[in-house]
């Protein structure tokens, strides 16, 4: 029942899917029992009538159960015997590839013939299979020896002494005022910036999941070398070398699945504060994203050092969309995702007024990990749906700068398409920390799909591909 509604919603109910349903973090989980409780509670009194039916013509029909139950037996050992020689073989070419586990953390190695089993076997079976086989993915180590990336050179010393950069979630630019949405006014702080404030369009995220979408954004991950963010240095580990004191402020988990990515990008930070991982002595249990500010206020408030980078992680406009009634009073007739993003404004702007009290000269740079689709046109809603299409990947791509200069900088990293990646923000950044790029900058318009397929991103799958074989057929 539960997996026929996902099916309906989303047209796919995709291993990432399951994953994120298996290892999602409490707060999240709470979130989206109370906003599908009613589906919950008829799938679970279904599964329930279902078994209770079986037991009973059970033990009123005992041989006609044998007749039926002993093939099934017998097919399922068979699976668990490939199963179990599968993971034999998992154990040792782990022991034999130290970079087995970075691969494995993307790739899901150990869950290869899982996976196949669950593509053949019918619904709910194939499920629980997956489900009984599946392995928690565990934090990466944020302590691997990491090496600085070939094509880097230096240009002198870093050219800009304050950076705070801002990752927001699912937020769709269609919904934002700055970006022309009339609708609502739902940026009504960023609007009042001016001629200090930097727009770039149209830009897109790499990925339509968080835990592939965030860390290219600050790492050299890539679609086809993903593993690429934990041999090689960071942008942390970089600004760090170049001088600059660094932190990260998240207000959501770096430990759970879909962090287990960028846990270790945060956690190379001098100072790491999260609600599941601080390097501070004091707990952090933010129930909204303005929570952050106190925070950072704090960490502004230290003896100046000469050169920072700061990492805002929010929580910004995922679902369930959150708002409070500062946001309603403004809008009071704008629907819950306009409120979200009025909400992000508004934590934006706190960040701007800590930053002009506190510090001489910066630069902010804003984007979001990747977009959110509010109109479902037969693909499902929300994001990370394999035939959602592209509005789950368009992403607000802000920078505001006294200097024009880093605006028209930012150009040259608009990708062949005429698209811009929000993995340009770590192109700009190593500009303003002093590095540069010995190699061509105009790169192919490649992503990592949540189906964990790589695309040239004009060859997405659409709503419209969902009963052919597109993946199949068409590609890089």
């Amino acid at each position: 029942m539960f997996e026929t509604y996902l099916l309906l919603r989303y047209g796919d109910f995709s291993d990432g899917i399951l994953d994120a349903i298996l290892n999602t973090n409490s707060a999240e989980a709470l979130a989206f029992l109370r906003a599908k409780i009613i589906v919950i509670i008829i799938a679970v009194a279904s599964g329930l009538l279902l078994t209770y039916l079986l037991f009973i013509n059970a033990v009123r029909r005992p041989k006609w159960s044998l007749l039926w139950l002993l093939p099934v037996a017998v097919f399922w050992l068979s699976l668990e015997a490939r199963q179990y020689r599968h993971q034999q073989r998992m154990v040792q070419f782990s022991q034999n590839n130290p970079g087995f586990k970075i691969i494995n953390q993307i790739d899901r190695l150990d869950n290869y013939f899982a996976h196949n089993i669950r593509q053949r076997l019918p619904l709910v079976l194939g499920d629980y299979f997956y489900i009984f086989h599946s392995k928690k993915i565990s934090n990466l180590e944020s302590s691997l020896t990491r090496q600085t990336p070939p094509f880097l050179a230096e240009t002198g010393n870093p050219a800009v002494k304050h950076i705070i950069v801002v990752i927001g979630e699912s937020a769709n630019p269609k919904r934002h005022g700055v970006y022309g949405y009339q609708a609502q006014d739902t940026t009504p702080n960023l609007n009042r910036i001016g001629n200090e404030l930097c727009v770039k369009s149209p830009a897109h995220s790499m990925s339509n999941m968080t835990r592939t979408a965030l860390p290219p954004i600050l790492s050299f991950a890539e679609p086809e070398n993903f593993g690429r963010a934990y041999t090689d240095k960071n942008i942390i580990d970089l600004a760090k070398e170049r001088g600059y004191a660094t932190a990260w402020l998240g207000a959501q988990e770096i430990q759970t699945l879909f962090s287990s990515t960028y846990g270790p990008l945060a956690k190379s930070a001098y100072t790491v504060i999260t609600p599941d991982y601080t390097t501070q002595q004091q707990a952090f249990r933010p129930s909204d994203d303005l929570d952050l500010l106190p925070q950072l206020a704090q960490l502004f408030r230290q003896p100046q050092i000469q050169q920072t980078l700061y990492v805002l992680h929010l929580t910004g406009s995922h679902a369930p969309y959150r708002h409070d009634k500062t946001d309603q009073a403004a809008l009071p007739n704008a629907d819950s995702y306009d409120l979200s993003v009025h909400h992000t404004d508004r934590v934006l702007q706190g960040i701007m007024d800590l930053a002009n009290q506190h510090l001489p000269e910066y630069v902010l740079l804003y984007t979001s990990d990747h977009g959110e689709i509010l109109v479902d046109e037969g693909g499902g809603v929300e994001h990370g749906s394999t035939f959602g299409g592209y509005e789950q990947y368009r992403v607000p791509l802000l920078l505001k700068s006294a200097d024009p200069y880093w605006c028209e900088q930012w150009e040259q990293y608009r990708k062949r398409s005429g698209q811009f990646s929000n993995e340009s923000v770590k192109y700009l950044l190593l500009q303003m920390m002093g590095l540069r790029l010995n190699t061509d900058t105009t790169f192919d318009d490649k992503i990592l799909h949540s189906d964990y397929a790589v695309y040239n991103f004009e060859n997405l799958p659409t709503p419209k591909d969902k009963n052919n074989r597109f993946w199949e057929k068409k590609g890089l």
